[in-house]
């Protein structure tokens, strides 16, 4: 039996409409974060690097000592920062310079945030044909700094860099008519990041009842020797509960015959 790669929740596309208890400046995200993820077992979490208050260029150091405080504080534990903007601003003359800027500057954010390898990751989309000046760019600042970045965007899991790995989200594989476990198998070591996430015909939903095969996902995830595995929120109304229901699915997984 392999170690079960631990859970952490991705506060990534959670509603910013007012009103909600998530919403609000980064104490009450983070609040919130303690108290559900607690609450269902999970012990850190993957903030969102677009989300004000969790923008690297936005934090001087006081200010991330802050933030690494109130982590402390809700009792969680850093896992990495989503940076999920659209891979088209990577290419786009009046965009990419912004766009590679936020990914420098969440680099720098990972590495300030975390002396544990685990959290030392950026999730971002990439596209296949980003110029070899700005992967440079962003691979040495990656180096340099410790982290890894995850590209969710890659197709190839065949290429391997130094500090650009993999990343894997089971609702995009699902869309592609891949098996997510098969994926993460054929990636390998080159894999640094993966999310917990479902589908149906209709698009994303609660894990469990889509079409992810959760057994044989994360059966390939534990054999390849992921550490964590970010419980993906976007598109899912009730956050909490959806939460819940993905613990749920991932005990099972790794549940000894006879267990409750």
């Amino acid at each position: 039996m392999f170690d079960p790669p631990r859970l952490s929740l991705s506060l990534s596309g959670l509603s910013r409409e007012e009103g909600h208890a998530w919403s609000g400046p980064p104490r009450a995200m983070l609040a919130w974060a303690g108290q559900a993820a607690h609450g269902a077992g999970v012990r850190s979490v993957v903030l969102d690097a677009t989300r004000a208050g969790f923008r690297g260029r936005e934090l001087d150091r006081g200010a991330r000592r802050d933030l690494a405080s109130g982590l402390r504080r809700m009792e969680l534990g850093f896992a990495g920062l989503d940076l999920f903007v659209p891979a088209k601003d990577f290419l786009n003359p009046e965009t990419v310079q912004r766009a590679v800027d936020a990914l420098l500057d969440a680099v720098s954010l990972a590495a300030d945030l975390t002396g544990d390898a685990s959290g030392r990751v950026v999730s971002v989309d990439l596209p296949p044909d980003l110029g070899s000046d700005v992967r440079g760019s962003i691979e040495d600042a990656a180096t340099r700094e410790g982290v890894r970045v995850a590209d969710f965007g890659a197709a190839d899991t065949g290429v391997a860099e130094s500090s650009i790995g993999l990343g894997l989200d089971p609702v995009r594989a699902i869309e592609r008519g891949e098996s997510p476990g098969k994926l993460a198998a054929r990636a390998g070591e080159r894999l640094i990041a993966a999310r917990l996430g479902d589908r149906d015909g209709a698009g994303r939903c609660p894990v469990g009842d889509g079409d992810l095969d959760v057994t044989g996902y994360g059966a390939a995830l534990a054999t390849v020797g992921i550490d964590t595995v970010a419980i993906d929120l976007r598109g899912l109304g009730e956050p909490t509960r959806a939460m819940a229901t993905a613990c749920e699915a991932w005990a099972g997984v790794f549940r000894l015959p006879g267990q409750a």
